[in-house]
């Protein structure tokens, strides 16, 4: 049971860049149009950059709940077709909202999948059109799709400290903290938020490992 703790705060920990920048994202877009940031443009920004994750979700509570291993690589389902999805989403984003929610859509989705296309794992690279046959198209050329387990991504990347990790951490915290700087409009409390994920990320760490131990 509580490795499944773990895990979910883990996968947490992975979504955070995205869902903090997509925040951030959809805050300066309202800034820049003159309209009054609101929490629900956070949290609608939030929802957009990790809207392509969504493929990934069942699969997931899938392999918490006891079930089969989630292996291969979900960046070549249609939710991580940039091509695809940047006009269908910021069509139906400026159908819904006008031009802030189309621009708010397109940034988002665009940020997220540039992350995934420059991830620091080459292996996990994003395809930009399609899945092609048996491999993708990604900056590396032709490949085959990865086969990491969730549960080696989420241990090698997210339960202890890693260059993706550290970095997308870093990120987020900051991204958080512009937020809160703007919105309290003091930068202390942008610094305390930004503090407050660092502390967790690092509790985890510390909790993890002696954990993983007592395991073996």
């Amino acid at each position: 049971m509580l490795k499944k703790i773990f895990y979910l705060i883990a996968t947490g920990m992975a979504m955070f860049q995205d869902l903090a920048v997509g925040a951030f994202i959809a805050a300066a877009v309202a800034s820049l149009s003159g309209i009054t940031i609101e929490w629900w443009h956070l949290a609608v920004g939030a929802f957009l950059a990790v809207l392509p994750d969504f493929d990934f979700v069942v699969p997931i509570f899938r392999r918490l709940a006891g079930g089969k291993p989630v292996e291969g690589n979900h960046h070549e389902s249609v939710l991580h077709w940039p091509t695809f999805m940047l006009p269908v989403a910021t069509a139906l984003a400026w159908l819904a909202g006008g031009s802030f929610w189309a621009a708010a859509a397109f940034t988002c989705l665009l940020f997220h999948y540039i992350h995934d296309a420059y991830t620091l794992d080459p292996k996990d690279s994003l395809g930009w059109l399609f899945r092609l046959r048996p491999s993708y198209w990604s900056r590396l050329g032709i490949e085959d799709e990865t086969n990491t387990e969730y549960g080696e991504w989420i241990e090698g990347w997210w339960l202890q400290p890693s260059k993706t990790s550290v970095l997308e951490i870093g990120i987020g915290s900051v991204a958080v903290g512009l937020i809160a700087t703007v919105l309290a409009s003091n930068a202390f409390v942008g610094l305390m938020f930004t503090s407050t994920f660092w502390v967790g990320a690092i509790l985890v760490w510390i909790t993890w490992l002696p954990y993983k131990k007592l395991q073996h």
